[in-house]
């Protein structure tokens, strides 16, 4: 039934442009007839650029007539499509609260933060060719379009704290390629410089994300990077080439650390 009212609402949107085209197809050859002694036109074509406004024409009233004999099934989708859209909208002020209440920006660890980040991502998604499928149903049956604000926000919100997990993703990146460097060959500087960065860009989140529902979310990043960044100093100092075998069992003997 929807590809069936697709084609004839195409056919409809095509109407006035596809009867200026006859016309001017039509109006080429009667230029070309003025001139007949010195072009020759095929028959056939002629024949085929005369037909071509009555073979528009029968298309356009099989269309409405096929329309016409559809409304009592139109009617019976119309209220399917209605109550769809109804229980679409509950839904998605569910997820909404769903997201707010024990989402990424919760409360949750930063890890498990960002597996509801990705699960959240992927529920939006779905969320959104739903309400396109909705939408498109709504506008084949000549309905208002439903508007979604829950799901306007949950997308407004899941931006924002994507911004901020997308600090912690590098973050943890950073923290892990110097994990795997072997000691030897670990540039202090290096770390230094890459751990200020991290700093700088934590720091310098927008305000508005340091207020509101990402508030503690902006602040727990913040305290991930400077934690790193603080122990940068004691690093540094380990690798400090006076550091000597006799200072590394010293080391070992005081932490239990073998």
């Amino acid at each position: 039934l929807k590809q069936t009212l697709g084609v004839i609402s195409r056919i409809r949107s095509l109407k006035l442009d596809t009867e200026l085209a006859c016309d001017d197809v039509l109006e080429r050859f009667r230029v070309l007839d003025k001139f007949s002694e010195h072009v020759e036109v095929p028959a056939s074509d002629r024949e085929t650029a005369l037909a071509l406004r009555e073979r528009w024409q029968r298309v356009v009233d099989a269309a409405l007539t096929k329309n016409a004999r559809l409304e009592p099934i139109k009617a019976r989708f119309m209220t399917v499509t209605k109550g769809d859209a109804t229980a679409f909208a509950l839904e998605t002020e569910a997820a909404l609260a769903t997201f707010t209440e024990s989402g990424p920006a919760s409360g949750v660890s930063l890890e498990a933060g960002l597996e509801l980040l990705e699960a959240a991502k992927r529920q939006l998604a779905e969320l959104g060719a739903r309400r396109d499928t909705i939408s498109q149903a709504e506008m084949l049956f000549g309905l208002d379009v439903t508007r979604y604000p829950a799901l306007g926000t949950l997308s407004d919100e899941l931006e924002r704290v994507s911004f901020l997990y997308d600090i912690v993703t590098d973050h943890y990146a950073f923290v892990e390629a110097n994990s795997s460097t072997l000691w030897a060959a670990l540039d202090s500087t290096a770390l230094e410089r890459g751990a200020d960065e991290m700093h700088v860009r934590a720091r310098k989140v927008p305000d508005d994300y340091k207020t509101g529902s990402t508030a503690a979310l902006a602040e727990a990043v913040f305290k991930e990077v400077s934690s790193f960044k603080a122990s940068i100093p004691l690093i540094v100092k380990l690798k400090n080439d006076a550091m000597q075998e006799r200072h590394w069992k010293k080391l070992m003997k005081a932490t239990g650390i073998s």
